[in-house]
């Protein structure tokens, strides 16, 4: 909803101005309310918006300097992200860098690999990926 994505870009915000706990607590609130929405209608919209957060709140963990909850972040985000179902160009670019994130990078080279095959060049996967 309106108020998860206002906390998300929130988030972003302070994360690119240096505020890291401020990001933080804006990435766990929207964690929280998108976590609700999934567990209310386990919809695949709301899975990916659910596991999307939580790859924020690991980024916002991270730069706190908390290595180890930035990884349950992130493996929370993926066990969470749908299996089995065709996703769009720009979810697969995400989940490729939550696999890289999570270390699993041959994985990520193939989801990245697929990508490039389909033509994708989003500016944040390329530089992401070079």
């Amino acid at each position: 909803g309106l108020k998860g994505s206002c906390l998300g870009l929130g988030a972003r915000l302070a994360l690119a101005r240096n505020a890291t706990g401020e990001a933080e607590a804006l990435a766990r609130q929207r964690a929280q309310i998108l976590k609700q929405e999934m567990e209310r209608s386990r919809s695949l919209k709301a899975r990916i918006a659910f596991a999307e957060a939580q790859i924020l709140l690991g980024r916002t963990i991270a730069r706190n300097g908390d290595q180890a909850g930035a990884r349950r972040a992130w493996q929370t985000a993926e066990g969470v992200w749908p299996e089995g179902v065709e996703l769009m160009p720009r979810q697969i670019a995400v989940r490729a860098a939550l696999l890289e994130q999570l270390g699993r990078r041959a994985e990520a080279e193939q989801a990245r690999k697929q990508l490039l095959a389909t033509g994708f060049r989003h500016p944040a996967f390329v530089q992401m990926w070079g």
